[in-house]
């Protein structure tokens, strides 16, 4: 893959994994350099004429992660979780714009 950027979050991954960092990535390609990196990669696939991946799977992604994480610790994710509810609606709101 040639995007500068997922290069950048490729190397920024392989870093903080070298230095014991527990990492995943939500790519839709799994050939990608953030997918490569990641200890964890979490894969949503482009269909059709898009190549983003899709926005529903990609949210369902980060509910599945902000639940798992609670159950480890509750009290953090809590404090956490206003912010990435608002992330994840930013970017719904964001894809239907698109559509």
């Amino acid at each position: 893959t040639g995007d500068e950027g997922s290069d950048l979050v490729g190397a920024t991954l392989r870093m903080a994994r070298q230095r014991g960092t527990h990492t995943v990535t939500i790519t839709s390609d799994r050939l990608s350099p953030c997918a490569q990196a990641a200890e964890v990669a979490l894969i949503a696939p482009c269909s059709g004429e898009s190549s983003l991946p899709p926005v529903t799977a990609i949210a369902a992604m980060i509910d599945v992660l902000v639940h798992a994480l609670g159950a480890r610790d509750p009290e953090r994710i809590r404090q956490r979780y206003e912010l990435i509810r608002q992330t994840r609606s930013e970017i719904l709101s964001l894809a239907a714009e698109r559509q």
